[in-house]
């Protein structure tokens, strides 16, 4: 039987058996929760913030109750009893991964013993340093909080007040950020700092038993020199401690807003922004003007929708890869539109950059927002509002998808998405297109002024002077009378088809599997990336796109037989997404040419040609028509896996070889044309697809791809006028309104950048 803690007060003190079974039950609870109900990163997480509460009263209690033990068993006590803790979360982290299956226990004991391993170890640390200070329970207790709040706020000021999205807190361990960055590896960043926690636990614990010892003796020397080795100890590990804290920008813990910049490199500067970049990276240097210029009109145009004053501008850092803005803010695959500091953080593309006008939003839309937050607490109206502004960089109709994604789920319900909970549990993509679609509603139905009321923290009531529930039903009755296109159908079937991070199995490991089989693949190593991409599809239950992924590596790698028991596998699956389906269907044709099949290779291309809404495998396939009789009989992997890669000099070398035997010759320059445009080399692109002018393409898709690609790489050049004709032809044939804005969108480009040159505002000339 257990006995409950005796002494002052201690029947304010839960009993300690209690404790171990508040602990095993809130382990179980976890269970019942996706991504916390298995050993990984976000159980790990969960029981830090169980141990870090329950701590202080815990260890308290178990040194009132031994208040007349000796130190050295008072501090074997905690230690034991932390163990004991620990045990149970363990206990509670395997039995879930016993029934939810184990995804990568490595990994999910490595974050175990890091985060709340280390966590239970500075927390009885700290609960012995202050009973060191005093016997008093309250104060103790009271004490054990303070700290653990202040740290945690002081956390919480460096990811709010820095330009990054991650966090190392001692208590909490790694903070992530971005949610939609579904890589979570092991780093040794994380290791480090787990280190430094420890000793800075003992640093605080030596420095507590040295105070005791000082006020027991009556005076610092007297109290240093009856405990010489804990006084030496102490001074070694402050210096540990005090390196980790001035390096801990190498360390990775942390990274400045000075420490950024420095990082990058060079600045330039506009009227309205200041862009910081890496000097070696050609791609972003040489087009550092055309990078503001961009920046500066599509600000314009933000200012002139949401009518915002002249004076909002932003600081923007392009960062060259993925890996290096990881390193450095923490996001990975998201690009960050920082509405507090007003910063954005871009990966480098070419301009018109395909995200810009979306976090743009968030950051210029800050000055309309409550003060201190910088936004409304509503995932829902913050991105909705990105969406609707940023309208023409979705990759189909907002509206016309909105209509779609009803059809196959049932009604919207938008005024849910309204709640935080809802919004993050619905897939992103279908939360951000309804939102996106309301908002624009809104938008165009009532103008910027009662939707800047709205973001400033006003109701739909207040804001429209009716009901939301009349708001949503005009939305629903405006998307109600919308035709929806086959194409955007296909798309939504896709978006549907996807998980959320919180409903796929094995979310996390997948991804870090499929990250490591990319930078496998990256470095030639594709017998390494098939393995990983086929445990990513295995563990996933045979998620299609890692299925997608693994076609292709296995193709590369000339394993037939396995790429076509796959193909066949897809194929054979109900309800596979229109998109996959044809990956399967083009991976199969592929095969048939290799095995020597010519006859099937072409109907399968040929299909492919008619049915894919996927201009990118629709080319694919064409290219293969094109080609078929150019490729090295000899060696027909080498030359088809030409056509999966528009740089490669041997998909170039193929097409030219078309041409000169006169085979379609319009529609192989047309793809000779994109390649040179992928890779901006715009003289090359403008020689390639001029003669689209004289000889159009019979596919309209492709003829307006190839027009709008001639006209943007004559805009490029600086050759305005002939950019302007090409984009007023286009738009005279085009029929599809969300496409006319495009062609419009380009237009109002071009009449920009020719007011600029009238004015002579040359961006450039503020490079630094």
């Amino acid at each position: 039987m257990q006995r409950t803690i005796r002494g002052p007060r201690g029947n304010r003190l839960l009993p300690l058996w209690v404790s171990a079974l508040l602990t095993l039950g809130w382990g179980l609870a976890m269970l019942g929760f996706p991504l916390v109900n298995a050993l990984g990163y976000e159980f790990s997480l969960a029981a830090n913030v169980f141990l870090t509460v329950l701590g202080g009263y815990l260890f308290s209690a178990l040194l009132t109750r031994h208040r007349d033990s000796s130190r050295a068993a008072r501090f074997l006590l905690v230690l034991r009893s932390a163990g004991v803790i620990l045990g149970l979360l363990l206990f509670s982290g395997l039995v879930g991964t016993y029934f939810h299956g184990s995804c990568n226990l490595i990994q999910g004991l490595g974050f175990f013993f890091l985060q709340p391993g280390i966590t239970a170890l500075f927390c009885a640390l700290l609960a012995l340093a202050l009973d060191e200070v005093s016997r008093n329970r309250v104060l103790q207790v009271l004490g054990y909080y303070v700290v653990v709040v202040s740290m945690m706020l002081v956390t919480a000021a460096k990811i709010l007040f820095d330009p990054v999205i991650f966090g190392f807190d001692h208590l909490l361990g790694y903070l992530p950020g971005a949610i939609y960055d579904e890589v979570l590896l092991l780093e040794s960043r994380l290791i480090y700092f787990r280190a430094y926690t420890a000793v800075l636990g003992m640093v605080l614990f030596l420095a507590a038993y040295l105070y005791g010892g000082m006020r027991s003796q009556g005076g610092v020397f007297l109290g240093l020199a009856g405990r010489k080795r804990s006084a030496a100890l102490f001074f070694v590990l402050t210096f540990v401690v005090l390196g980790f804290f001035l390096f801990q920008e190498d360390f990775g813990f942390h990274t400045t807003r000075e420490g950024l910049q420095r990082a990058l490199g060079a600045r330039a500067v506009s009227e309205h922004f200041t862009v910081y970049y890496p000097p070696a990276s050609e791609r972003i240097a040489d087009r550092i003007g055309e990078v503001l210029a961009d920046h500066e009109f599509r600000r314009r145009q933000i200012a002139q929708t949401l009518e915002l004053g002249d004076s909002v501008g932003a600081t923007t850092y392009l960062y060259p890869d993925e890996s290096t803005k990881h390193r450095l803010m923490g996001a990975r695959t998201v690009m960050i539109g920082d509405f507090f500091n007003r910063e954005l953080h871009l990966d480098h593309d070419l301009p018109p950059h395909p995200l810009l006008t979306h976090e743009l939003t968030h950051v210029l839309a800050s000055s309309i927002a409550p003060e201190f937050t910088g936004a409304p607490l509503n995932a829902c109206l913050v991105e909705g509002l990105a969406v609707a502004v940023a309208w023409l960089e979705e990759a189909v109709d907002p509206h016309q998808l909105a209509k779609a994604l009803m059809d196959r789920r049932g009604e919207l319900d938008i005024l849910e998405l309204f709640s935080p909970l809802h919004f993050f549990s619905t897939s992103a993509r279908e939360a951000y297109t309804a939102c996106g679609s309301f908002v624009r509603f809104l938008l165009d139905a009532h103008g910027p002024i009662p939707l800047k009321s709205l973001y400033a923290g006003g109701t739909l009531e207040q804001a429209y002077g009716m009901s939301s529930e009349t708001l949503a039903g005009a939305w629903r009755a405006f998307l109600s009378r919308l035709e929806v296109s086959p194409r955007v159908a296909d798309y939504a079937e896709l978006l549907t088809s996807r998980k959320t991070l919180f409903t796929k199995r094995c979310a996390r490991e997948c991804a870090n599997l499929a990250f490591k089989a990319e930078q496998a693949e990256q470095h030639g190593a594709l017998t390494a990336a098939a393995a990983l991409y086929q445990r990513a599809y295995e563990l996933s239950g045979g998620y299609p796109s890692h299925g997608e992924e693994l076609l292709a590596v296995w193709l590369r790698l000339d394993e037939r037989h396995q790429a076509r028991t796959l193909c066949e596998e897809l194929l054979a699956r109900e309800g596979l997404p229109q998109r996959y389906r044809m990956a399967a269907l083009l991976g199969r044709a592929d095969l048939d040419f290799l095995d020597g099949d010519l006859g099937a290779a072409t109907e399968g291309w040929k299909g492919l040609v008619a049915a894919d809404f996927s201009l990118g495998n629709r080319l694919q396939a064409k290219f293969r028509l094109l080609a078929v009789g150019e490729l090295d009989q000899r060696n027909r992997l080498a030359g088809l896996l030409a056509g999966r890669e528009a740089f490669l000099p041997g998909y170039r070398d193929l097409l030219r070889r078309a041409i000169n035997a006169e085979r379609d010759t319009g529609f192989a320059s047309y793809l000779l044309g994109r390649s040179f445009h992928l890779a901006a080399h715009w003289e090359e692109a403008v020689d390639a697809l001029k003669g689209l002018l004289e000889h159009p393409l019979a596919i309209g898709e492709e003829q307006r791809d190839g027009l709008v690609r001639l006209g943007s790489s004559y805009f490029h050049l600086g050759r305005w006028v002939e950019a302007r004709d090409i984009f007023s032809r286009v738009f005279a044939a085009e029929s599809d309104a969300f496409e006319r804005l495009r062609l419009k969108d380009w237009t109002d480009r071009i009449d920009w950048s020719e007011e600029r040159a009238s004015r002579k505002l040359d961006p450039k000339a503020a490079i630094r």
